[in-house]
């Protein structure tokens, strides 16, 4: 798999930690979402398992779409491990040293891991993002650009679009597209339309983000960014824009 990872400051969940309290069942609790698919949950597991500290309450604040290609779960996790780290004052290369011990989480919460242990900006990796590349890419397209992401309120499951695929992947084609589309326009038909209402804001590049079901627009300027949304928002609840971290 290549995939490019680009961090949108401005469009995040929330964690509130409390290190008076020690984590516990009560923590990170997400609606409609069993312990088992919790991501935080697990991290919190591998913690109390690997290290001697007490691992500190938190509450999540969902602002992101489940099941909805921005990565939500899997940089919550992410946030969650390097927060606990900078709690008890580890080094960048302390971070690094243990960062293998939380492969479990998958391929997505991995390469986050990677940004908040780096600070990169952009991320390029090939392979599945835990034993093949990772490293940081420079796209002079997306410097000092505005993105706007829209969600329509639909959901798929990472899994289930990778199984749909079918097509190879052409390696060495690096880019906007996304080999993920078909599979995903097969399973929620209702993409296609979204994609459609961004293309009319004249985007300088669109696309599905991740497995989907969230698209994206990409425009030069935080004013064309800001016409976009105000069209997009009145038939979409889910649109919101950022500047790319680049």
């Amino acid at each position: 798999m290549q995939s490019i990872f680009a961090f949108l400051p401005g469009i995040c969940d929330v964690l509130y930690f409390y290190t008076d309290k020690e984590f516990s069942k009560t923590s990170a609790n997400i609606a409609n979402v069993s312990d088992g698919k919790n991501s935080i949950k697990k991290a919190a597991g591998i913690l109390r398992n690997n290290f001697n500290f007490p691992v500190p309450h938190v509450v999540l604040k969902k602002r992101i779409p489940i099941e909805s290609g921005l990565g939500g779960g899997s940089s919550d996790a992410a946030c969650f491990v390097n927060s606990v780290f900078d709690i008890w004052s580890f080094s960048a290369e302390e971070k690094f040293k243990h960062i293998n011990l939380f492969k479990s989480l998958g391929a997505d919460a991995y390469v986050f891991l990677y940004k908040y242990f780096s600070n990169k900006k952009l991320i390029y990796i090939d392979g599945n993002g835990i034993d093949g590349v990772i490293e940081s890419v420079n796209i002079p397209e997306v410097e000092n650009a505005y993105i706007i992401v829209v969600n329509n309120g639909s959901r798929l499951s990472t899994k289930e679009v990778f199984d749909n695929y079918e097509k190879k992947i052409n390696k060495g084609d690096i880019g906007f597209n996304n080999s993920l589309l078909q599979s995903a326009l097969e399973l929620e038909p209702s993409i296609r339309q979204l994609l459609e209402d961004i293309e009319k804001t004249n985007p300088i590049r669109f696309g599905l983000s991740g497995s989907g079901t969230t698209c994206f627009g990409l425009f030069l300027s935080k004013k064309s960014c800001l016409t976009a949304k105000n069209v997009l928002s009145k038939k979409y609840d889910f649109a919101r824009i950022s500047k790319i971290d680049s």
